[in-house]
């Protein structure tokens, strides 16, 4: 989902729509990375693996893998792992589906461990299971209303644009 970035303009738009958030992401370099790609969206920077790499420089280690051993290079190798970039929105959706069962193995394993300890509460252990449940469910609530933030930076775009040129009189 993250080479999808590098190749298609909307890619990040789309994953963010999605409701894909960093935690969502098992390995802690692509939580940092996909994190700084968000961050550098709102700011309207360019993206690319060279102003990414220069974006982390000082801010996150490099991730240190066999084929890279910077944040440009460790681009560039997601980049080509990208079958086709047009996928993005499923690539997110299944990043998200994941992070939910590791979520409740997260939730089940703690249940477990609370149930297996001496003198353990059923109904607290039951609240326990249905608060997990609920905010995941309301995870996935807030990422329908996340889908505005794309459209909103256009629009102010746009009103700013129609500001600059009502000020110099070509409105």
């Amino acid at each position: 989902m993250l080479g999808s970035v590098f190749l298609r303009a909307d890619a990040l738009d789309q994953a963010i729509a999605a409701g894909l958030r960093p935690a969502d992401f098992y390995r802690s370099a692509n939580q940092v990375l996909f994190g700084r790609l968000v961050e550098m969206r709102e700011a309207h920077e360019p993206i690319d693996p060279v102003t990414v790499d220069l974006a982390m420089a000082g801010k996150a280690k490099g991730p240190v893998t066999k084929r890279s051993a910077t944040w440009r290079g460790y681009c560039e190798v997601l980049l080509n792992q990208v079958p086709h970039a047009e996928n993005v929105g499923r690539y997110a959706a299944e990043v998200i589906a994941k992070s939910k069962v590791r979520a409740v193995i997260r939730m089940a394993s703690e249940v477990a461990a609370r149930g297996a300890a001496e003198g353990a509460d059923p109904t607290e252990l039951i609240e326990t299971m249905l608060r997990h449940c609920f905010e995941m469910q309301q995870r996935g609530m807030r990422s329908e209303i996340r889908q505005v933030r794309p459209i909103l930076h256009e629009v102010m775009d746009h009103i700013e644009q129609m500001g600059k040129a009502a000020a110099s009189g070509k409105g």
